[in-house]
């Protein structure tokens, strides 16, 4: 999920509604920063890529592709 804007806080808000018992988590990855779950679930999508020969390219990471895309030239 890309939270950005006006939709984070709604979103988030409608999480700790429906589902409180994950609200620590989401604010945990998208109102701290923690990178963990991006980065394990990463690591687990690159192994399976690896393992059934699949190409791949990470999209997790969308600002560090536009800042590279951007110093292309």
């Amino acid at each position: 999920m890309n939270l950005r804007g006006d939709y984070k806080t709604k979103i988030l808000s409608y999480i700790q509604g429906i589902y409180p018992n994950l609200i620590n988590e989401y604010n945990d990855i998208y109102i701290k920063g923690n990178k963990k779950y991006w980065n394990d679930l990463s690591e687990e999508i690159k192994e399976y890529c690896e393992i059934n020969n699949i190409k791949y390219i990470d999209y997790f990471y969308h600002e560090k592709l536009v800042e590279n895309k951007k110093n292309v030239k």
